[in-house]
Parts: structure tokens; C-alpha cells; sequence
């Protein structure tokens, strides 16, 4: 299996000034982390997610991050009980349901959705946004720190 790396330039710095934060260091580094994750979020439902009834677009969510040791987690999903047919819509590819440009030409008239709604609306959001983490979530950090230097 192939590996991967990103460098990202000046991380060593404002990983000392974290540390040196300590519990403070942490909540900033998490906010950015959940900060990245919503801002998938909004893509997805801004841009992708198919939209009906408005159901399942305003089951999205954004849990609030985990730390464990080194290690930053947040979970951004669609679902729960108003609309558990979300990763049926995720995962599925209906050849009855269409989507987006094609919904539009099936449909016309009276009925639009976006062109870029489609099954796969919340991975394809955050596969766009997915090489830019390490920058962005650097950038947000270092933001938080010139604001609270």
C-alpha cells in the first residue's frame, strides 16, 4: 500500500506555543479541527446534499471534538431518527431517484434542484477539503494564537 506525507511549514513552532498553553492549547487546537469540519458541513449542504422535503439536509451535524493523547476527532454526519434513510441516500445510487442536472431535465418546469446534488453528498465534500486540512486547521490555530497572544 502506497504512503503519503504532508509537510506542513511552521508547525513546530506553534505546536510549542500549544503545549505551552496546555488545556487552553488544546481547546484552541480542537476548535479548529471542529471549525475545518463544519465548514464541510455547510459545502455538503449548501451545494450537494439532495433536497426534498429538507429533511435529511437539516440532519447534518457536527460533533463536538474528542481528544485522546495526541489525537483530534470530530464526527460530521447526516441522519439520526428524523431521517435514518441517510445512508441508504448516501450509499445508493437509485435508478428511480435522480439528481441534480438530471433530476432538472426529468422534472422541468416547476421543481429544481441543484446540479451538483447527488448520492454521494457528504464523502465528495469532504474528499475536496481533505488535502487543505493540515494547512487550513494550521492557519486557524494560528490565528487563535495571535488573537490570544
Amino acid at each position: 500500500m502506497p504512503e503519503s506525507s504532508i509537510r506542513v511549514d511552521g508547525l513546530r513552532p506553534m505546536l510549542a506555543r500549544l503545549r505551552a498553553l496546555g488545556q487552553a492549547g488544546v481547546t484552541i487546537a480542537g476548535r479548529a479541527v471542529r471549525d475545518e469540519a463544519e465548514a464541510v458541513m455547510t459545502t455538503a449542504k449548501e451545494k450537494y446534499i439532495p433536497v426534498e422535503s429538507g429533511t435529511l439536509r437539516a440532519s447534518g451535524h457536527v460533533k463536538a471534538p474528542v481528544i485522546r493523547g495526541h489525537t483530534i476527532v470530530t464526527e460530521i454526519a447526516f441522519g439520526g431518527p428524523s431521517a435514518g434513510y441517510a445512508i441508504y441516500v448516501h450509499e445508493i445510487p437509485s435508478p428511480i431517484a435522480t439528481h441534480g442536472a438530471e433530476f432538472n431535465a426529468k422534472h422541468g418546469g416547476g421543481v429544481s434542484r441543484g446540479v451538483d446534488q447527488q448520492w454521494k453528498y457528504l464523502e465528495k465534500p469532504l474528499m475536496e477539503a481533505a488535502p487543505d486540512f493540515p494547512r487550513k486547521i494550521r492557519d486557524r490555530i494560528a490565528a487563535s494564537l495571535s488573537v490570544s497572544a
